[in-house]
C-alpha cells in the first residue's frame, strides 16, 4: 500500500489531471487556488482528531518543474508527503491520527505571507471504529448503500486526486534563489514565518510543524554552547511564537550537521516549540497522537513572587505525555516541553515526569552538569510531579539537586495548584 499514492501521482501528472475542491487564494505569481477538503474532517458521530499537522515547504528549497518532471526533481518533498498524507500510509502506520487536519503553506522566497496550498482531512477510520461499523454499532455504518469499503475507496481516490493536484502546482514557479548557508537569521523562510501571527488553524487541536527546508540554511557551528546561545539570541530577537508545537525539519538536500542543529533546537524552543525531528531520518519515530488534551491555570508559586502559569497535558493512548507543555510568564511567556507519563486510577491521574530536562532544557550546555540559576526558567529544574484531575492540577517543580533557594534555603520545590481552562 506504500506505492498507492506515488503510483496515483504518476497517473495523474501524466495525465494532466483538473482539480476539484473549494478554493481560498491564489499562489503568487500564478492563477492556482488553495484546495480545501473539509468532508471527513468533522465527520458526524465520529470524535475529532486532537492534533493538526501544518506542512510548511520552503519555496527555495523546491525544484521547479511541471507534471512528473515536478516529483522527479523533488523526491524528497514526495516521500514526506506520501508518508504524511496518504491514507494507506499515514494513518496505518500511526504518523497521522483519523481525521487529523493536513495543512500545506508554501514559504515564498520573497519572504512574504505563506500561501496556502491544501487543508483536509484524509478519508479513514480508526480499528475500533471500523469494529464498530462491521457490527453495525456504530453511526460509521450508515452509508450509502450500506457498503463501508466501497464509501472508502471512492472517497479515498477522490482525496487521492485534490491533494496530488494541489502538490504538484507547487512546482509551477520561475526559478527561487538558491538558499545562502548558514544566514537562517536574514532567510526568507525566518521572514515567511513572522509574518502571520499563527499558521495552525483555531478549534483543530494542538498544533505540530513540518518544515521542508535546505539545512544548510542553519548556521553550522563546532561549539554547541555557542550554536545554542546563537539560537536562543535569535528566537528573542524574531518573536517567533510556535504556542507549544513539535517541529519537524526534512532535510531537502542532506542532514545537516550537528552544530546547525545544535543551533536549530535552541531557536525553535525559544521560539515556543520542541525539535523533534532532523534530517533524512526525521519522520522516523514520532510521538503518538494524543487522545486526551487538558489545559488548566493558576500560578506558579516561588520565593516572595508568583508567576501565571499555564499546563497542557495531553497523552496518548498508553497514557505517555504528548504535546505537553508548561507556560510561565515573567519578563516574557516561556514554553517547556513537558515528558513523562500518567498513572490513573478513574478521573484521577499522577504526573511521572521523566526528569529529562524541563528547566534544563534551557541551558547554554547541555552536556556539562546540571546548572540551577534564578535566570534559567523554572530555574533550571528538571522534575515535575503533580495530581491531574477535571477540576484541578495541583504539584510541584523541583530537583533532586536542589537543597533551597538562596534566599529561602528552606524552599525546595516551585509549588503550583491550577484550574481547567
Amino acid at each position: 500500500m506504500r506505492h498507492v499514492m506515488f503510483a496515483a501521482l504518476v497517473a495523474l501528472l501524466i495525465a494532466g489531471c483538473k482539480g476539484d475542491g473549494a478554493a481560498t487564494g491564489a499562489p503568487g505569481g500564478g492563477t492556482h487556488r488553495a484546495i480545501l477538503d473539509e468532508a471527513w474532517c468533522n465527520r458526524e458521530g465520529l470524535t475529532p482528531a486532537l492534533r493538526q499537522t501544518v506542512f510548511l515547504v520552503d519555496e527555495r528549497a523546491l525544484v521547479p518543474g511541471k507534471g512528473a518532471a515536478f516529483r522527479t526533481a523533488n523526491p524528497k518533498l514526495f516521500e514526506a508527503m506520501n508518508t504524511l498524507a496518504s491514507p494507506s500510509q499515514g494513518q496505518a502506520s500511526g504518523i497521522m491520527a483519523p481525521r487529523e487536519r493536513l495543512t500545506v503553506y508554501v514559504m515564498p522566497s520573497d519572504g512574504g505571507a505563506p500561501r496556502l496550498i491544501y487543508s483536509g482531512c484524509a478519508p479513514g477510520f480508526s480499528a475500533g471504529e471500523l469494529a464498530d461499523a462491521q457490527s453495525n454499532r456504530s453511526r460509521v455504518g450508515d452509508f450509502v448503500g450500506g457498503s463501508l469499503a466501497g464509501e472508502l475507496e471512492s472517497a479515498t481516490e477522490a482525496y487521492n486526486r485534490r491533494f496530488i493536484l494541489s502538490i504538484a502546482r507547487m512546482g509551477d514557479i520561475a526559478a527561487p534563489p538558491p538558499v545562502r548557508a548558514g544566514d537562517f537569521a536574514r532567510s526568507s523562510l525566518l521572514s515567511s514565518l513572522s509574518a502571520v501571527r499563527q499558521l495552525a488553524r483555531d478549534g483543530a487541536g494542538v498544533a505540530r510543524y513540518f518544515v521542508f527546508t535546505d539545512l544548510a540554511t542553519f548556521p553550522d557551528m563546532s561549539d554547541s554552547t555557542a550554536a545554542r546561545e546563537a539560537g536562543f539570541e535569535l528566537a528573542r530577537e524574531s518573536r517567533l511564537f510556535l504556542g507549544g508545537a513539535d517541529v519537524v525539519l526534512i532535510g531537502s538536500q542532506g542532514s545537516g550537521t550537528a552544530g546547525s542543529r545544535d543551533f536549530a533546537t535552541a531557536f525553535f524552543l525559544g521560539s515556543q516549540s520542541d525539535l523533534l525531528g532532523w534530517g533524512s531520518g526525521a519522520l522516523g519515530s514520532l510521538p503518538a497522537a494524543p487522545v486526551a488534551v487538558q489545559t488548566y491555570s493558576g500560578e506558579l508559586r516561588y520565593p516572595g513572587m508568583r508567576y501565571p502559569m499555564r499546563l497542557i497535558i495531553g497523552r496518548d493512548a498508553q497514557n505517555r505525555l504528548v504535546n505537553s507543555w508548561l507556560f510561565v510568564t515573567s519578563d516574557a511567556e516561556w514554553a517547556t516541553p513537558v515528558g513523562g507519563s500518567l498513572r490513573c486510577s478513574g478521573d484521577v491521574c499522577e504526573l511521572l515526569s521523566d526528569n529529562s530536562g524541563l528547566g534544563q532544557r534551557w541551558s547554554l550546555n547541555t552536556d556539562a552538569k546540571p546548572e540551577f540559576d534564578a535566570e534559567l526558567p523554572l530555574s533550571g529544574m528538571r522534575a515535575i510531579t503533580a495530581e491531574i484531575a477535571p477540576d484541578h492540577a495541583r504539584g510541584e517543580i523541583w530537583d533532586p539537586d536542589v537543597d533551597g533557594f538562596l534566599d529561602a534555603p528552606t524552599v525546595k520545590s516551585l509549588p503550583f495548584e491550577l484550574n481547567p481552562f
